[in-house]
């Protein structure tokens, strides 16, 4: 089996329009033989998975989808920019789970598409 590691870079990834964009900060502690540091940032940037609930009125939670849907094969595809309907047309039928990497985001129309085909 190959790993690929699809992280994405935290401060250096795209930040959506109105989002903050994420801030790390050194703690001031006195007396102590430690750095600390703060993070300030929203739950949507670098590397993040989003669950239905995060577009759908009544979808459900992160907590809801089951952590075997996260593991096993997938297509890991390269691609930049907008993921449309169009894309997810061309993915091969079997394809069960698919990983973007790259800074592939996709529209209405490709997450559309995906849920349709039952991807996760």
């Amino acid at each position: 089996m190959t790993l690929f590691d699809i992280t994405q870079e935290l401060f250096s990834s795209v930040v959506y329009p109105g989002d903050p964009a994420p801030e790390a900060c050194e703690l001031p502690v006195s007396g102590a033989c430690a750095h600390l540091s703060a993070l300030r940032m929203c739950a949507h940037n670098g590397t993040h998975m989003d669950a239905p609930r995060h577009f759908l009125p009544d979808g459900y939670g992160i907590d809801g989808i089951p952590l075997e849907k996260c593991v096993g094969e997938a297509l890991v595809l390269d691609a930049a920019g907008r993921f449309g309907a169009e894309d997810a047309a061309r993915l091969p039928s079997g394809c069960r789970r698919l990983l973007l990497r790259g800074g592939a985001v996709p529209d209405a129309a490709g997450a559309e598409a995906l849920a349709a085909r039952g991807l996760w």
